[in-house]
């Protein structure tokens, strides 16, 4: 199968010119009008359903003559993981299937698009035969991805798209989406592959794959819960590579992470939210946010976390953008993200409005506020890496450089002391 493989050929200029495009056409989809003058504009990329949605999605960004579209299941979330990184660093659009029928929706985009070749993710058990059918009444060229499990079919996904020697790469559960989900936005900015493990064992596909890739950094999303230290000790023995583990306290604080880590020297003029609840929006709207340079942030309920807001604060972001309708992304949140969390890039502090995440451990420093704290603050201050990490960066964030001396030689990550390697 020919494919076109991740090479990073973009400039600044040209992601923002980009990203001002993909913005507008979002804004003309579905507008959803803000409060005050001068906070985060918003707009809601959104369908009947989840087909329909991942359709207004490509709509909104995609033009037609398109080289690639990647269709996956909508169904489960296990195949479409992987892809959202891929697509996006070929920039392609993904498309979302029912198991035995292909939606009206995503047929009449297929058809609007008139891609080169249609790149069917996963096995029949995903998205059957009959739907790779119907896919080659739009398409001359059909093709199917899929391995044994969900393991090798990410890997093939990562062989068939991303050359060796990468800077980074992803290793998540295959277990369950939200840490997927939250990096494959990242991963298509960075050109880094999502390959996923086992939460207890590290398949040997996955294992073969990293060492082919060989990759400079590791990051592994999730605590212990996800992906356990034993599995994570198996990644050392396969590559040479600095491993680091992403994980916050809930899938919405390693949202705010992963951005953080991804954006840290640097803001954000977009960003997208989707909901923590469901993998479908978010798998949708991947390669577009990472196109245009912007992370996904998860949100849930009629308030963000306070891990979430902070972070849209710190990136100072001018345009908020929903993924799916309502049901996942209310209008409640959305609204309050562009007009509160966004507002002139200035954080909300602890105990404001927004939802918190789980009570900080008693002792370690929080981000906050606009002046440091008057504390003797280094590494040992801190339990996790993750704590550290966004830490140094609010602060960076906010003008004060390595305020507290955390990066001791200048490579953006803080406390590499506390890194789980291996």
């Amino acid at each position: 199968m020919t494919t076109d493989r991740a090479t990073s050929t973009r400039t600044p200029g040209q992601i923002a010119a980009l990203g001002a495009a993909l913005v507008t056409a979002a804004l003309i989809l579905s507008a959803v009008p803000s409060g005050a003058a001068g906070t985060a504009t918003t707009a809601r990329l959104s369908g009947a359903d989840r087909y329909a949605t991942s359709a207004a999605i490509s709509r909104a960004s995609f033009q037609a003559g398109v080289s690639t579209v990647f269709v996956a299941s909508g169904e489960d979330f296990p195949d479409a993981l992987a892809v959202g990184a891929a697509a996006g660093a070929v920039e392609a659009p993904v498309l979302l299937t029912k198991h035995g029928v292909l939606p009206a929706s995503v047929e009449a985009e297929i058809d609007r698009l008139n891609p080169g070749r249609i790149v069917v993710v996963g096995g029949p058990a995903a998205v059957s035969n009959q739907v790779v059918l119907e896919l080659r009444d739009h398409s001359r060229s059909v093709t199917r991805i899929a391995g044994s499990d969900r393991y090798e079919t990410a890997a093939k996904i990562s062989a068939a798209y991303f050359d060796i020697a990468l800077d980074n790469a992803f290793v998540a559960s295959g277990a369950d989406f939200p840490d997927a989900v939250s990096a494959a936005a990242i991963g298509a900015a960075l050109h880094a592959p999502m390959l996923l493990t086992a939460p207890n064992r590290l398949p040997d596909t996955t294992a073969d794959e990293l060492e082919r890739i060989d990759a400079r950094r590791i990051m592994i999303l999730g605590g212990s819960a996800a992906i356990d230290e034993a599995t994570a000790e198996d990644v050392e023995e396969f590559i040479f590579a600095q491993v680091l583990r992403v994980a916050g306290a809930d899938r919405y604080e390693t949202s705010a992470q992963l951005s953080s880590l991804a954006y840290q020297h640097r803001t954000a003029d977009t960003v997208y939210l989707a909901s923590g609840s469901g993998f479908a929006d978010a798998v949708a709207g991947a390669p577009v946010a990472g196109m245009n340079d912007s992370p996904i942030l998860l949100v849930d309920g009629d308030r963000p976390t306070q891990a979430v807001c902070n972070e849209v604060s710190r990136l100072e972001a001018r345009h908020v953008v929903a993924l799916g309708g309502t049901g996942a992304v209310s209008n409640e949140v959305l609204r309050y993200v562009a007009e509160k969390c966004a507002a002139q890039g200035s954080a909300v502090q602890p105990g404001t409005d927004p939802v918190t995440s789980p009570s900080p451990t008693p002792g370690v420093p929080v981000p906050g506020g606009d002046t440091p704290p008057d504390q003797d603050i280094t590494c040992s201050s801190f339990q996790t890496q993750s704590q550290a990490q966004a830490f140094h960066d609010y602060w960076l964030g906010k003008g004060f450089s390595d305020y507290y001396d955390l990066d001791d030689d200048g490579d953006g990550v803080a406390c590499e002391s506390l890194i789980v390697y291996g």
